[in-house]
């Protein structure tokens, strides 16, 4: 279990802090009455997303000997409204080396299982795509 912890900072930012003595601010965005300076609390659920597919997908290439190179992604993020909320997440993960069809296969099946995913609400669209070399 990890534990981490967080404060309100006034002006509505929060400091997340995690065992390692990493840090994150977070910040309000613009279109909810902050300043955006920092990662929004729904930016880090989307990159969450991103971080965690990339992480399962290079366990299970160590698992397997699959080299993957170093996969990049970008996030996309929609807002709902009535309740705000994040009502889509679109994931593009390019792969800059060549994979074979069963190694695209299982490493997307991976990625798309793994625990971020697998957590969030069946209402959140999970728009995720897979572009290789």
């Amino acid at each position: 279990m990890t534990l981490i912890r967080g404060s309100y900072s006034g002006n509505l930012r929060c400091e997340l802090s995690h065992p390692s003595n990493t840090t994150i601010k977070t910040d309000a965005p613009k279109d909810n009455h902050g300043e955006g300076m920092f990662f929004s609390p729904t930016d880090l659920l989307a990159a969450s997303l991103g971080s965690c597919i990339l992480t399962i997908i290079g366990i299970r290439a160590r698992d397997k000997g699959i080299e993957i190179g170093n996969p990049e992604f970008t996030i996309q993020k929609t807002m709902s409204s009535n309740p705000r909320k994040v009502g889509k997440v679109g994931v593009h993960i390019k792969f800059s080396v060549e994979l074979s069809k069963e190694d695209k296969e299982y490493l997307e099946h991976e990625g798309r299982n793994c625990p971020v995913a697998l957590s969030l609400s069946s209402s959140l669209i999970q728009e995720i795509i897979f572009e290789y070399a």
